[in-house]
């Protein structure tokens, strides 16, 4: 009996063991080397967001035999409410979607435009003005993005099923994560001395911000979606119709703070489809991503100049290799950030054939391409902007958020969202209970030369219906099957362009699994600052080498850049992981 019995306990032991071990095996396989982010390990879909909880809602969606845009709208709505600082439905979007099936790309241009009575020098190059405030507000186009995918390639749910979840943080409330908490006291006097925003982010305990943990609802704008939401017939169209309620109060509550939008212009507001950028790269895979007024052809022309050098593993190496690589990469973020200062919204038909010519140099053409590599130099470079034929400044962009998604059928989605600065305009439609952009902010001004003695860009000035340059880059990279092997963006102003491709390189060349990539200590270069800012985690041997080339080194502590990646083994298995840098979430199955 003794014997029996011990035999028995032994044999649970074992068991034990071996489930501990294959428990162990499940976490080795689904974390990365720290605890600063988990590595998702999926079979079917896979999705990256840019706040807490959102991932998960994209997933109950995509189980519902939702499609990629149908959760894609649901995560943005929850990213709206719960980082109101980076997104919301007051601001826009650029999407690229892939459909598996028929191997083919759409993109959506869903962001803000100048209203109709904007002109070019109507901030009398006051900052304040573009940043804050009611003339700082662009017309938004979120929302009527939102109908438009959903229309186009949504309908797995009914539209009322996406805003369930959001309708529901709203009325029940949310904690605030570190990255609200941090942004609510950085903007801590604006929202405080702003009525309309201390009325949803001033605790009535304290009488101040609320703070990391703290419960925040937002009870008159559940009212809003849950109007939206009930209406399948108009949907997103709703904030866009001039018979509308919504509508009304939206440009009422502006125009009352002083704004010159009109009902008018959200009438006439369309989210316009345009065609993508897709070129090859090495390694067989396809870049498909967000033409002007997006930066989808920079990260494009970052990763043609490299191409010539055949990145791999091996270029990451510690030593000499890795400060040559190094050092080739910000070389081709240098080049490509002195075309941005050209480039602008092709609906200005004053530039549209000047910017188109400067796309296809950038994607296409194989002698511009040459110009460029025969400028570039092992082992020195530049500190001069002029050198990289910069002619021009654009003023920085900020905020952001994005969602990358895999589905069940091969589809993917890559949404980049924006508001601009922290909290937008910092002023809220008191009705409706949006926060309204501050998207003008984005447009170059006139006799305004910045403190690099670079003159401003005309590409870029303000024009009535015009969309202001943007760094956003949604990106879409897929193999030679015809699968998408990674879905990235990133958010994080200007530095969004730079961040995507750097973690695409090391993701699609240096063969890093997607938390590695992600997780990599980061480097920017925009040529203005005519400085390369590096994560003080860069290794002290590649940074003095850096330095002995000549460039100027400014180390910071994190990047400003947050990546949300998914990618696809060439097994089939599904990877996520998203940013440690920023309160965010991943989810899949």
């Amino acid at each position: 009996m003794t014997s029996r019995r011990s035999k028995t306990i032994l044999a649970v032991l074992v068991a034990a063991a071996v489930i501990a071990a294959i428990i162990a095996a499940v976490l080795v396989l689904t974390r990365g080397d720290d605890d600063d982010g988990t590595l998702g390990k999926y079979v079917n879909a896979s999705i990256s967001t840019n706040a807490p909880e959102c991932a998960n809602i994209a997933r109950n969606i995509l189980e519902q035999n939702g499609t990629v845009a149908d959760a894609a709208i649901a995560a943005l709505l929850c990213v709206g409410v719960m980082h109101s600082q980076s997104m919301g439905v007051g601001g826009g979007f650029f999407m690229v979607y892939y459909s598996r099936a028929e191997r083919k790309t759409y993109v959506l241009n869903a962001r803000e435009v100048a209203p109709a009575k904007a002109t070019d020098d109507m901030f009398e190059g006051n900052a304040t003005w573009s940043s804050k405030g009611s003339l700082s507000v662009a017309v938004p186009g979120e929302l009527k993005g939102y109908w438009e995918i959903y229309k186009k390639f949504g309908g797995g749910v009914k539209w009322e099923t996406l805003f369930q979840p959001t309708i529901k943080l709203c009325e029940d409330g949310f904690e605030v994560d570190s990255h609200t908490a941090n942004a609510l006291q950085v903007r801590r006097d604006d929202i405080l001395t702003e009525p309309t925003m201390a009325e949803i982010f001033r605790d009535p305990k304290t009488q101040d911000v609320y703070k990391l943990g703290d419960i925040i609802t937002r009870p008159v704008f559940a009212q809003t979606l849950r109007k939206i939401a009930n209406d399948s017939v108009n949907g997103g169209n709703l904030l866009y119709q001039r018979e509308s309620q919504l509508a009304q109060w939206f440009v009422e509550d502006l125009q009352r703070l002083g704004g010159i939008m009109t009902i008018e212009d959200l009438e006439n507001y369309q989210a316009k489809w345009l065609e993508p950028i897709e070129e090859p790269v090495v390694g067989g895979f396809t870049v498909h991503t967000m033409p002007p007024p997006g930066s989808g052809a920079l990260l494009t022309f970052i990763m043609r100049i490299l191409n010539k050098y055949e990145l791999n593993s091996r270029s990451i190496t510690a030593g000499n290799i890795g400060i040559t690589t190094l050092h080739l990469i910000v070389e081709a973020f240098k080049h490509a950030y002195a075309k941005r200062t050209i480039l602008g919204d092709p609906f200005d038909e004053e530039i549209a054939d000047v910017v188109h010519e400067l796309v296809y140099n950038l994607t296409q053409s194989s002698e511009y391409l040459e110009s460029v590599h025969s400028k570039i130099k092992l082992n020195s470079t530049s500190n001069n902007w002029e050198d990289y034929g910069a002619e021009f400044y654009v003023p920085d962009d900020h905020g952001t958020s994005h969602v990358s998604i895999i589905g069940p059928n091969g589809d993917a989605i890559s949404v980049t969202s924006t508001v601009n600065l922290y909290f937008g305009a910092k002023i809220r439609s008191n009705r409706t209970g949006i926060i309204y952009n501050d998207e003008m902010d984005d447009f170059s001004s006139p006799n305004i030369t910045n403190s690099f003695g670079v003159p401003p860009s005309p590409n870029n000035f303000i024009k009535p219906g015009k969309t202001p340059l943007s760094s956003m880059s949604p990106t879409i990279f897929t193999d030679s099957d015809g699968n998408a092997r990674l879905v990235i963006g990133a958010a994080g102003g200007t530095s969004i362009t730079t961040s995507t491709t750097y973690v695409a390189i090391r993701n699609l060349w240096f063969n890093e699994n997607i938390k590695e990539a992600i997780d990599a200590p980061r480097i920017h270069h925009q040529l203005a600052p005519m400085e390369l800012q590096h994560e003080n985690r860069l290794q002290d041997d590649w940074v003095k080498g850096l330095a002995q080339i000549g460039h100027k080194m400014a180390p910071v502590s994190l990047a400003s850049s947050r990546v949300m990646g998914v990618a696809r083994s060439t097994n089939g298995v599904l990877w996520a992981n998203c940013d440690f840098r920023v309160a965010c979430s991943i989810d899949g199955f």
